[in-house]
């Protein structure tokens, strides 16, 4: 009993003296830790790079065996960092290459300490990591706020010069790439809650150790993945800028990027700046609108010219009043004073933002989950309006299709069946014309005339074709080809259904030259017939026989007709001289006085010599049932 007590004992006092030991080491170490001056400083070999597959989101990099010094070359460093917001301008004109500007801040991901951040080179001349440099990176360590962006620390190459700045991760790039992307809806919160995020950033860098910015641009606030605007490229400008950024610019400055000088204050053009020195968004577009124009180095030239002699009025971009809130614009009018005295403080513009735009407005993500709402609410709607019109279009394309051919081709075609060509044994084939057109044409009657009972016409044999199993294969002007038995097999009845419609056209076109007569003082006085009716009389050929049919052509498919049937009902139209009567072949009459021998009255011609074919009994044929005129 008394050793367990004894070794309990032992145990616990060793714990009393491990416990206070361990606890005093680890504050040491966080002291030393704090007071470590290259808290910043990190090598080449703690850094992993990551190559992503174009889409931006982290999860879809990969690891690049190698460190980074390795994988890249001092020549490819240059390369890698200037490209990105180069392309991102492109389509906007002559762009010209932006200094700090124009380089990609943190846009290519590396792992650091099993973390992903954003890597940034830096503009030559590279300075080594002297007392200086320890200086101005000091009072990064404890500058923290949602909308700066968060500093890591510098990379430095083997000989101890800076290579490289790390930071925070923004998958979106640039405020310049998000105003610059047309497909990203940003409506009047998304640019709200912007310059909400400008602003609290700003007035956090201002009452900081830091001071101010001396460089804040559109190229310079970072947006996160959850869309988050933070501002970065501050407190280092001995590192980030390259040497005569602090100086005033000249027209003898050839070489010079006058492009980022349109962003930099009136006083601070005309006399060297310190180098600690929105209507972008509200009009997404570049500084004074220049994507309305080519944006060049000459044509910034001349806007930092005229800003620097101080033209009255003077210069400020381009921006109508009624593009934001009237309040939002008065204030940003304030921060163009010409005088920097009269120009309001971070402080103040923070609090005169708050109170108009409010804190509703403050996150980005909220107001595109809002503007996404009242689009779910409307895009039911849209979808069935949509899917009516697209059936809509649907039917009338069917409608056309079956204009253009039969029904039953149509159809097939639709479900994409094969159409073959096929082969009928006994048809009836029709021609039908106005044999005194070409007259009246050539004697000047009024085309519209013409036209209007041209029209007339085909409206009426649209009517009487769908009366009978015919079916009217092709217009061209006032000729019409006509067929029964094809492609709809009728057995014996296809003569039948010809003579029919074409005696039932003559009766219905008699009354069209009746209707007509009322027109007849548009036609020349050249002319000189019995009747208007003679002149619209039909004339009809038909032949009975063999054919042929199929459907030619891909973008505009017709239903044709072939075999030597066709050709011999266009021969019995020619020789039909006399118009208002149908001109039959012996073919027909034998399939008629087969199937209806008592109805249809046959006048013999005799034999006519037909050109190509020969001498051929032809003859008149009238149906009983009709009253025609004599």
């Amino acid at each position: 009993m008394i050793p367990a007590i004894a070794g309990s004992v032992s145990v616990l006092v060793v714990l009393l003296i491990l416990i206070p030991i361990g606890v005093y080491t680890y504050i040491q170490k966080t002291i030393a830790a704090k007071r470590d001056p290259y808290w910043w400083r990190i090598y080449r070999r703690e850094l992993v790079l990551v190559v992503g597959n174009g889409t931006g989101i982290a999860d879809d990099y990969r690891v690049v065996d190698g460190d980074i010094g390795d994988t890249l070359g001092p020549r490819e460093r240059s390369v890698t960092f200037s490209e990105p917001i180069e392309k991102s301008f492109s389509g906007k004109g002559d762009l010209v290459q932006l200094d700090a500007v124009a380089r990609a801040y943190y846009a290519l991901p590396v792992i650091y300490r099993s973390n992903p951040v954003g890597l940034a080179d830096l503009p030559q001349p590279k300075h080594k990591a002297s007392p200086r440099v320890v200086k101005s990176v000091t009072p990064l360590k404890a500058l923290h706020h949602t909308n700066l962006h968060h500093f890591i620390g510098i990379v430095l190459s083997d000989d101890n010069v800076c290579q490289y700045t790390v930071g925070e991760l923004c998958h979106r790039r640039t405020l310049t790439n998000l105003l610059l992307a047309e497909s990203f809806p940003l409506d009047q919160a998304c640019k709200n809650s912007l310059i909400m995020d400008i602003v609290d950033g700003m007035n956090m860098l201002h009452g900081s150790d830091i001071k101010s910015h001396g460089n804040l641009t559109s190229g310079t606030c970072l947006i996160t993945s959850q869309l988050v605007l933070k501002v970065t490229d501050y407190g280092i400008p001995m590192l980030t800028r390259p040497l005569h950024w602090t100086e005033p610019p000249s027209n003898s400055q050839t070489e010079r990027n006058f492009y980022t000088l349109l962003w930099r204050a009136p006083e601070l053009l005309r006399h060297k700046m310190n180098p600690f020195g929105t209507q972008q968004i509200i009009l997404r577009s570049g500084p004074f609108r220049l994507e309305d124009s080519a944006i060049t180095n000459d044509k910034a030239r001349e806007i930092v010219a005229e800003i620097q002699h101080g033209s009255v009025p003077p210069l400020r971009p381009p921006v109508p009043s009624v593009a934001c809130n009237p309040r939002i614009y008065g204030l940003m009018e304030t921060c163009w004073e010409e005088n920097p005295d009269e120009r309001p403080a971070f402080s103040r513009i923070r609090s005169t933002v708050n109170r108009i735009i409010g804190q509703s407005e403050r996150n980005l993500i909220g107001s595109l989950m809002k503007s996404m709402e009242k689009y779910a609410i409307t895009l039911e709607s849209q979808v069935e309006e949509q899917t009516r019109n697209f059936m809509e279009e649907k039917r009338r394309s069917e409608q056309m299709l079956s204009f253009l051919l039969p029904q039953s081709i149509a159809d097939a075609m639709q479900r994409r069946e094969a159409v073959h060509p096929e082969m009928f044994d006994s048809a009836t084939v029709c021609f039908a014309d106005v044999p005194m057109l070409s007259e009246m044409l050539e004697s000047g009657s009024s085309l519209k005339w013409i036209v209007d009972v041209l029209n007339s016409l085909c409206g009426i044999f649209d009517t009487v074709t769908r009366k009978f199993e015919v079916y009217d294969v092709e217009t061209i002007n006032d000729a019409h080809l006509l067929v029964s038995g094809v492609p709809v097999r009728n057995g014996q009845e296809h003569a039948k259904e010809i003579v029919c419609m074409a005696a039932e056209l003559l009766h219905d076109t008699n009354k069209l030259s009746a209707h007509t007569d009322g027109l007849a003082n548009r036609r020349s006085s050249s002319l000189s017939y019995k009747n208007l009716s003679e002149e619209f009389d039909l004339r009809f050929g038909i032949n009975t026989g063999p054919c042929v049919a199929g459907v030619i052509g891909l973008k505009l498919p017709r239903y044709c007709l072939f075999g030597d049937t066709v050709n011999t009902a266009a021969r019995m139209k020619t020789y039909g001289i006399a118009a208002g009567k149908i001109h039959s072949s012996l073919s027909t009459k034998y399939l008629l006085d087969r199937t209806c021998p008592d109805r249809f009255l046959f006048t013999s011609r005799g034999k006519i010599d037909i050109k190509s074919k020969g001498f051929m009994e032809t003859y008149w044929v009238v149906d009983s049932t009709q009253q025609l005129p004599s």
